[in-house]
């Protein structure tokens, strides 16, 4: 088997107190084991504060909360740090972050022959002092709908600072408004030049809005590796991998298509999560009114990436890439020679520097700021001590034996490459059909029969399997489908119907059957809808059920139209479940009446999720030859006992009606007055007398 390895960051958000003790033991005893790189830090003096700017090799191999990297010196004692990620923060208290201003001097024009207007508006900045590193940034606000128009930022002598561009784009809306200042001495004073084609102008509104200084020192911008691209439907989707300590905080696209404008929704994807939204926006280049190819992003802790672009039927952009922007984070510390830096690996709790408490206050920004010298990386190298051994050694441990005649069916489970401890099962159809629901009952076991704990994802897996048609062709022009599962019963959440028609309208009507359903009908609900496919539309026809357990049967109404030839799948939400045992050989019980498995794994299901994963290989299901049927009556479904409950109590009734119909013209023609029932009842109730016998006795025979 192959596994399918993740290069995910192993996790030390240690969520159990038996684990965290044992690793808070081991960072005591022995701290470098804890950590699989090692590099030198060449420091520019002793005993004085300095930075060290985290390298891309470093954060590429790190947690995204950066938690899993030391500073030791040279014998091996830990060194406090501060760590800054480089967000400047607005001081509280100083100037305001924005304000609207007053041009001292207005001109406008029009060129008729050139069919362009021009307007000039000259204004000085207040008399304020920004934060270091701060900057003004000229934000516009006009009534006009649509527009592009280029800018010039003029000094107070009239020598071109600045060139750009502004514009409105409506369908979607897109705008560009914001024009970046380049100097924000207090009362400098600015002419700001927009011309455009059209006869309307823009007469904005200024308004000055501060910001910091873009500073190439504290940004790291590094290329995400495409793994997959697919087109379709209108959508081209993206996969990215995201290196662990690289948190983006912006994206920036780039392309050879010269003139596009798409939508983009961007997921942070999470082992057994579901994708969740961390960017939305729109991306695009037109020649003379610029582009927009970038989007800020929310923080995502995801191993990958997914990127949506609603192209319509434009074609694909050409040499698509992406880049994410993100904070050059630093560690601040004292210096000394011999020190070293510990990282990647995660399996360190998190430091508790007093020296972080600086972070994000007014000192932590001085310290930030500051002039400081700065110390550098040597060669990363393998750290000899590392403890290559399972991350979550402390979890593996089998559970308690089970029975395995209890099981109906079984299948093996092989383990294979799990270097932490976790691999990824994800059930197959047979599994589910022979399992009970959510597979409460599923138990994995080795060959002691010693079960192994799991514990289960938030997110599901959808799950297509294929699916057995049979036609019925009725007489009132219309055809029935049975659309069944081979491997049993399944709740399907929709079916895939695949056809050579090359257009299709028709109506439907489809509801469950369970496989008995000759003996005993179903009381599911049906559902009506229509199958609809446009010409030249290959792509299969959806139909949502979530009707219950069973075959569905699907009744087509073809009107005048010749039957539908069908091929069918179905889609199910299967668990994503997650074994925690090392490589061997297992089986998976399955169809036994027992609780849900609880295991204290459970409680540790982040520390899990953010392991290594390898996925375990589940082969087929087969009835167990250990399985004894317990000892009671055969079990009936819901819906079976409702129908049996009524057809009994409507026999009931009707025996009883019937009974009473019977005795009623009987009992009237016997007694049409009612006037004789008491002497009737009592000549009933007598008995013939018995011959009163003489108080001679019997006569004897003669002779005696």
């Amino acid at each position: 088997m192959t596994p399918n390895r993740r290069s995910v960051p192993i996790a030390c958000a240690l969520a159990l107190g038996f684990f965290a003790v044992a690793v808070a033991a081991a960072q005591d005893s022995d701290l470098a084991r804890l950590f699989p790189h090692v590099a030198p830090v060449e420091s520019p003096g002793d005993t004085q504060l300095c930075q060290l700017p985290l390298t891309e090799e470093v954060l590429r191999a790190t947690r995204p909360d950066l938690s899993d990297l030391r500073l030791v010196e040279a014998d091996g004692t830990l060194v406090p740090t501060m760590l800054d990620r480089a967000a400047v923060r607005w001081p509280s208290g100083g100037p305001p972050e924005s304000m609207a201003i007053t041009p001292e001097a207005v001109e406008r024009s029009r060129d008729g022959t050139a069919g362009t207007v021009r307007e000039e508006m000259t204004f000085r900045l207040p008399e304020v002092t920004l934060p270091e590193g701060a900057v003004w940034t000229l934000t516009l606000e006009s009534g006009v709908a649509e527009f592009v128009h280029s800018t010039t930022v003029l000094a107070e002598d009239g020598a071109v600072l600045r060139e750009g561009s502004v514009f409105r784009l409506g369908s979607p809306l897109r705008e560009r408004l914001e024009v970046a200042l380049p100097d924000p001495a207090p009362g400098k004073v600015y002419t700001l030049r927009l011309e455009g084609q059209g006869t309307e102008h823009l007469g904005p509104l200024l308004r000055l809005v501060a910001g910091p200084m873009a500073d190439r020192s504290t940004e790291l911008s590094l290329p995400l590796e495409i793994v997959s691209q697919t087109d379709a439907d209108g959508e081209t989707i993206v996969e990215l991998v995201r290196p662990s300590g690289i948190v983006p905080s912006q994206l920036v696209f780039d392309t050879d298509t010269p003139f596009f404008s798409q939508e983009v929704e961007v997921y942070d994807l999470r082992e057994g999560r579901a994708p969740e939204p961390i960017a939305e926006g729109a991306i695009f280049r037109a020649e003379g009114a610029g582009s927009g190819l970038s989007l800020p992003a929310r923080r995502g802790t995801g191993e990958r990436l997914r990127v949506v672009l609603a192209r319509g039927d434009s074609p694909a952009l050409e040499n698509l890439s992406v880049t994410a922007v993100t904070e050059r984070p630093a560690l601040f510390f004292t210096c000394r020679a011999g020190q070293r830096l510990l990282y990647g690996g995660g399996r360190a709790n998190p430091p508790r520097f007093d020296t972080q408490r600086f972070a994000g206050t007014a000192i932590g920004e001085q310290i930030a700021r500051g002039n400081l010298s700065e110390a550098s990386l040597g060669s990363s190298t393998p750290n000899p001590t590392f403890d290559d051994g399972p991350a979550l050694g402390a979890l593996l441990r089998a559970g308690s034996p089970v029975e395995r005649k209890l099981f109906r069916s079984v299948a093996p489970l092989e383990v294979d490459g799990a270097r932490e401890g976790v691999s990824r099962l994800v059930p197959n159809a047979a599994l589910i059909a022979h399992g009970a629901p959510d597979l409460a009952d599923l138990r994995v076991v080795d060959a002691e029969g010693r079960q192994w704990p799991y514990v289960r994802a938030p997110g599901q897996e959808e799950l297509v399997v294929p699916l057995e048609v049979e036609r019925d062709d009725l007489e009132n022009g219309k055809s029935r489908y049975r659309l069944s599962v081979p491997e049993g019963e399944l709740l399907l959440d929709r079916v895939r119907l695949q056809t050579p028609a090359g257009f299709v309208r028709r109506r439907f009507t489809a509801r469950l059957v369970a496989d008995d359903d000759e003996l005993v009908p179903g009381l599911g609900d049906q559902l009506r809808g229509e199958l609809q496919r446009d010409p030249g539309d290959d792509a299969p026809i959806e139909v949502q059920l979530g009707l219950g357990y069973g075959a569905v049967e699907l009744v087509v109404d073809n009107g005048n139209d010749a039957p539908l030839e069908l091929e069918a799948e179905g889609v199910l939400r299967a668990p994503i479940l997650y074994l925690l045992a090392p490589d061997g050989r297992y089986e998976a019980l399955v169809g036994a009446d027992l609780p849900r498995a609880e295991y204290e794994v459970s409680h540790a299901l982040d520390l899990v999720l953010a392991t290594e994963v390898v996925d375990a290989e589940l082969g087929s299901v087969t009835p167990n030859p250990a399985w004894e049927p317990p000892p009671v009556a055969p079990r009936f479904s819901a819906s079976q006992i409702a129908v049996w409950v009524v057809l009994l109590l409507a026999v009931l009734v009707l025996g009883i009606l019937t009974f009473r119909a019977a005795r009623g013209p009987s009992a009237a023609a016997a007694s049409p007055d009612g006037e004789n029932s008491a002497t009737d009842a009592d000549s009933d109730d007598e008995t013939p007398a018995a011959p009163e016998a003489d108080d001679e006795g019997p006569e004897k025979p003669p002779g005696d």
